[in-house]
């Protein structure tokens, strides 16, 4: 008998509705796809790149533009300023993000908790790497975090506690009074927070999106995950994570050995695209009349 270390979890749910919708000449209701096309700004400069860009491979930690793009928006956004260079790192999607930032720091042993209903990716990763996911159900009717049932789950072996928000799958969204309930839950311990941002920006009803980033004693114990596809309106799987140097440095160490490195052509493109804040304001723009229409 061959042993999968993953026999208990339903693999690729989305991947395989997708794999027996094509089979069946069925329509894929299950698959992302982009309800709008390519900026048109992005899709002209794509056409527009010297040729040698397109066999030009970029190294494991990513473009240094795009890198350097990150920064200056997440400085201008949240006041905080990650070093291109040692604390913001590309990744092939939010997914290898998430993985390394896991499996970096966890291990036999180690406890994570993590809210449920949660996003399908997070269970797989933490098994993987030998940790036990501590489940804390979020409360209804508005699905909202018991802060104080979160502190009697925290035990010495308590290693992360996962968030994300906008929360997938409910849309429900963390308050500056949850951040601070966060902070006072890890105040004095080694936890580390693994914070999901891949939605920041969609955000309504007067909300805003409260980053880790905010919160200086959070950030020094945080692990943001971002993805560029949201923010830029593209299908490519280009994503990113944010921590301090000391954290960053395991996480490529994880990368260093599940990464060959970019494809140039895209990392220009998304740097460009940040870089021209009218563009980059008219991505976003796309992402709240999309939302909108959906919401409908």
């Amino acid at each position: 008998m061959i042993y999968s270390k993953l026999f208990s979890i339903d693999l690729g749910l989305v991947a395989t509705l997708s794999e027996n919708a094509r089979l069946a000449g069925a329509i894929d209701l299950a698959g992302n796809y982009l309800s709008d096309d390519l900026p048109s700004t992005i899709a002209s400069d794509l056409k527009n790149l010297p040729d040698d860009v397109f066999n030009r491979i970029v190294s494991t930690y990513g473009l240094i533009e795009l890198r350097q793009e990150i920064s200056h928006k997440m400085r201008s956004q949240y006041d905080r300023a990650y070093c291109p260079e040692t604390e913001i790192t590309i990744t092939n999607g939010a997914n290898q993000a998430l993985f390394a930032a896991m499996t970096a720091f966890l291990g036999e042993g180690d406890e994570v908790i993590l809210f449920e209903p949660a996003a399908e990716n997070y269970l797989p990763i933490i098994m993987l790497s030998g940790a036990r996911p501590v489940y804390v159900s979020l409360k209804g009717p508005d699905f909202h975090i018991d802060w104080e049932e979160v502190t009697r789950m925290v035990t010495a072996n308590t290693k992360m506690i996962i968030i994300n928000t906008p929360h997938n799958p409910t849309g429900m969204v963390l308050s500056e009074l949850d951040m601070l309930r966060l902070q006072k839950v890890i105040n004095g311990t080694r936890i580390l927070v693994l914070s999901d941002e891949c939605l920041e920006h969609l955000i309504y009803d007067g909300a805003s999106h409260q980053s880790v980033a905010l919160y200086p004693k959070l950030a020094e114990c945080s692990i943001i995950v971002n993805s560029m596809a949201q923010s830029c309106r593209v299908a490519w799987p280009v994503g990113y994570c944010a921590a301090p140097a000391e954290l960053m440095k395991q996480i490529r160490s994880i990368l260093h050995v599940t990464d060959g490195g970019h494809f140039a052509p895209l990392q220009m493109l998304l740097a460009q695209c940040l870089g021209q804040k009218d563009i980059y304001r008219a991505c976003l723009s796309t992402i709240a009349r999309s939302a909108t229409a959906l919401m409908k």
